[in-house]
């Protein structure tokens, strides 16, 4: 089992067992008893204080996280969800801060490339775009960062089609946006990629690789060529 900073409820299953030896040694007692009850009591009282103090940490994720970096400073990827907590509260001054963390203490771990990515959706898009295309070409990615960074790949490009209003830029984001899905479907094997990819050949008026997509997705998707999703195309 891996170690983290949040693996209290490991000890769920193994308190069991402390659970059964101290209700054995407490039947077993004899003239102990009191005093062995007096003793039970205190620890049921400090246990019970922590339990409180700790639900008071779990009640959000940043009081978590802030707990998190707090107790373990060194600990990049608590400073990374630290940092996703503070940007989904709007703080992302201090947001930005703990991904610049995160990246530094993990440069040469495993985690450093989401860390990475992360500080970087701070610049532009451009850079963001290219940031996550340099750690996509690691070969050594695991494939669920592999599939992360599709994913926020996706997205960016998706958010620079809506602004852009030069038609030769537009079509280079329509292409990377369909590189992309390509992509995402062969990690993913999500229909919905297949979908999404049929969309954009549709926008830039390749009918034929359109309906070829398409007709993958309805393959896929175990569905008629009656359904909406795929008559659509034809009407859009």
């Amino acid at each position: 089992m891996a170690w983290t900073p949040l693996a209290e409820r490991y000890l769920y299953t193994s308190l069991v067992g402390v659970s059964l030896a101290v209700g054995i040694l407490l039947a077993r007692a004899g003239k102990y008893t009191k005093k062995f009850i007096f003793l039970v009591g205190c620890l049921v009282l400090f246990f019970g204080w922590q339990t409180a103090l700790r639900n008071i940490v779990w009640q959000n994720n940043i009081t978590l996280f802030a707990d998190v970096v707090k107790k373990s400073p060194l600990f990049a990827p608590g400073h990374n969800e630290y940092g996703i907590a503070l940007l989904a509260a709007g703080n992302t001054k201090e947001a930005k801060e703990q991904f610049a963390l995160a990246s530094k203490l993990s440069c040469k771990s495993r985690f450093h490339p989401l860390a990475a990515v992360n500080l970087a959706g701070f610049g532009s898009s451009e850079a963001f775009e290219n940031n996550i295309r340099s750690n996509l070409e690691h070969r050594k990615l695991p494939r669920r960062l592999r599939i992360v960074f599709l994913r926020k790949l996706a997205k960016n490009i998706d958010y620079r089609m809506l602004d852009a209003t030069d038609p030769a830029e537009r079509k280079e984001l329509f292409l990377k946006a369909v590189e992309v899905q390509r992509k995402l479907h062969v990690e993913t094997r999500n229909p919905f990629n297949l979908y999404r990819e049929g969309q954009l050949h549709l926008a830039l008026g390749k009918k034929i690789r359109q309906d070829h997509v398409f007709s993958g997705y309805a393959s896929t998707a175990m569905i008629t060529t009656q359904s909406p999703l795929v008559n659509c195309t034809e009407n859009c």
